[in-house]
């Protein structure tokens, strides 16, 4: 936990302080130096968020999990930091959010490495090993014993094979 607090961290920090200002700059926003000096009291934040995307990865029983978590972080990262250090228009928010996003998905796979090989089991896998089931996850077809009902599983409307 404390791994992905850490690394998660480190990673807003980079996002703050060098991918964010770079993809601004490759959207058309100023020169890369002149963005990362504005950006540059606001990289406390893309490391706070980051950092409980870091958590959202250790915490997480998938890798898909993981993925979503820390790439949801670096999208709001990236558009609530432009929002307070430039201004909240429409294009910049999407650019910043998309730089963001995009480092998420990069950013998550050294970290899905370091955080241990749980990650790599699939939910069929979880309930063979005899985990417990997400909670608020229905059931699959088939798994009460009881054969699904209606037209289609006796055979058609009228009793027919299909």
């Amino acid at each position: 936990m404390v791994l992905g607090l850490v690394l998660g961290a480190a990673a807003g920090a980079l996002l703050g302080l060098g991918v964010l200002p770079l993809g601004l700059n490759w959207s058309g926003y100023g020169h890369p130096a002149a963005l990362a000096f504005y950006l540059r009291p606001w990289a406390w934040l893309t490391t706070l968020l980051m950092a409980l995307g870091g958590l959202g990865v250790t915490r997480s029983r998938h890798a898909l999990e993981a993925v979503k978590a820390f790439s949801l972080a670096g999208l709001l990262a990236g558009a609530v930091a432009s929002a307070c250090a430039l201004e909240a228009s429409a294009h910049l928010l999407a650019a910043a959010g998309l730089t963001g996003w995009l480092y998420g998905l990069v950013a998550v796979l050294p970290l899905l490495r370091l955080s241990g090989g749980e990650h790599h089991r699939s939910p069929v896998e979880d309930e063979a090993a005899g985990a417990a089931p997400l909670a608020g996850a229905a059931p699959l077809a088939g798994d009460s014993g009881v054969p699904p009902a209606g037209p289609l599983a006796t055979g058609g409307l009228d009793g027919d094979a299909i």
